[in-house]
Parts: structure tokens; C-alpha cells; sequence
């Protein structure tokens, strides 16, 4: 009986002396890897814009922001000061956050009957702002951004530099910023979304209702959306055929 309890015993130290071996080894690899996602969601700052009064909006549309490269203006600038904005945690929608309205309108009606659209100005624009900051170490990498659902007309900012622009709540739409990033120093991130007009015929957010990422690439790598997966299945067998996009950003090939 007592070789047996052994045996178990040593058999549940092999076991799990393995399986320690195998995470050491896989956080290894995991630390080591070319591509790192990391996740944007916490310590953003929020504050409702204006649709219809600039004062109310950080001057938005009063100064040429779009005429020159960096120069931003407002809440755009990165030295601008948000500490009376409200802290919040993504996914976020300010919609919600709003009373019920009884009007009959295709605006109010698509965001649950909440004082959002063209007649509600106070209530349909909404600012973010989020700093973080990227190690001096990663010079030299790729550094995306994705928005994995924004409601609905959004501008993104990077350091007071227009990044661009997306027009639907339903689809994620990411930038490469490697060119705006300041390595080893503070980084601003800001989001104008416009909810004026809805889109669909069924409930719509208010904001950035979805996550954010941070992609972390090397000069050569996979790009998002890079490999597609084809199937033929048949009686006895099946065919897959993968194919794979690779990007090479380096200066010289």
C-alpha cells in the first residue's frame, strides 16, 4: 500500500512539475512574442459636447483644425486640462444615462426613447479623452489602435493630430499611429462622436460602446484581417486552403 502512495504521489509531482514547466514556458513566449494586444478600456475621461452651440463643444468648428497637421485645437490639444471631466471604465454609452422622452422622433426612437438627436444638441455629442503612455523599448515597433464599435460619427486624435474618421457604430475600424506616438512620454488619445442622425432601425449607443485596443507589431508581421480560411467540404474529405498577407514596414527589405 505504501509503494503504491507513492507512486501516486510521484506521479502527481511529475504531473504537476510539467504543467509548471509549461506555463513558465508559455508566459516565456507570451512576453517574448512580436505582437502584443493590450486592452484600452480603463481611465478615460468623459464630457457631453454640443451639437449646435461651439462654446458648449471646446470650440469645436471655430478654429481650422483640419488645415494644418498637429494643430489642434480644445479639448484636442494634449496639453488641455480634463480633470472636471468625468472618469469613466469602457464599454460606455451615455444614452442610457439620460431619462425616457415621450417624442415622436426617428433620433430618440433609435437610441430607446432616450433625449438624443438633432433636437437634443446638449445631449448628442460626446468627448473622450484617455493618456497612456508607450515604453521607450518599443521604438522602432508598430503601434495600432482599434475601436471595436463607436456610435456613431467619431473623429479620433492622437497627440493633436487628426488620425481619421469613421461613420458607422456596427463595424470596428483601427489606425496605425506609429508616426504620431511619443515613445517614453505621454500619449493623448481623444474621440468626438456625433450621434445626431441613427443609423439603423433598433437600439444604438451613444459613445464608445465597445472596447479599445493598443496592437503592439514588428516592422514585419501579420497585418489585422491578414489570413483568410477557405473550406471545400466534401462526402469522404475536405480541402482548406489558407492564405496569409505579410507586411513588411521595415526601411529595407
Amino acid at each position: 500500500m505504501k509503494k503504491i502512495f507513492r507512486s501516486i504521489f510521484f506521479l502527481i509531482f511529475v504531473l504537476l512539475t510539467i504543467q509548471e514547466t509549461n506555463l513558465a514556458a508559455f508566459e516565456n513566449n507570451l512576453k517574448s512574442s512580436p505582437r502584443e494586444k493590450l486592452l484600452m478600456d480603463f481611465g478615460w475621461k468623459f464630457h457631453l459636447g454640443s451639437a449646435s452651440n461651439p462654446k458648449d463643444d471646446f470650440g469645436y468648428g471655430t478654429e481650422a483644425i483640419f488645415a494644418k497637421a498637429g494643430d489642434g485645437a480644445g479639448a484636442i490639444r494634449p496639453e488641455f486640462k480634463d480633470s472636471s471631466w468625468r472618469t469613466i471604465n469602457l464599454p460606455h454609452d451615455w444614452a442610457i444615462e439620460h431619462d425616457f422622452v415621450n417624442v415622436n422622433d426617428g433620433d430618440v426612437a433609435a437610441h430607446g426613447y432616450r433625449p438624443v438627436g438633432r433636437q437634443f444638441p446638449k445631449t448628442t455629442v460626446g468627448w473622450y479623452r484617455k493618456s497612456f503612455e508607450i515604453p521607450s523599448a518599443d521604438l522602432g515597433k508598430r503601434i495600432t489602435i482599434k475601436f471595436d464599435g463607436v456610435s456613431r460619427d467619431c473623429n479620433v486624435w492622437l497627440n493633436g493630430h487628426f488620425i481619421g474618421r469613421n461613420l458607422s457604430g456596427y463595424g470596428e475600424f483601427f489606425f496605425d499611429v506609429t508616426d504620431y506616438i511619443n515613445f517614453g512620454k505621454k500619449n493623448f488619445l481623444v474621440v468626438r462622436a456625433d450621434v445626431s442622425n441613427y443609423e439603423g432601425w433598433f437600439y444604438e449607443g451613444a459613445g464608445i460602446y465597445r472596447h479599445v485596443w493598443l496592437i503592439k507589431t514588428d516592422p514585419l508581421h501579420i497585418p489585422i484581417y491578414g489570413v483568410f480560411v477557405k473550406s471545400n467540404v466534401k462526402e469522404k474529405f475536405a480541402e482548406v486552403e489558407v492564405e496569409t498577407n505579410i507586411i513588411n514596414q521595415y526601411d529595407e527589405s
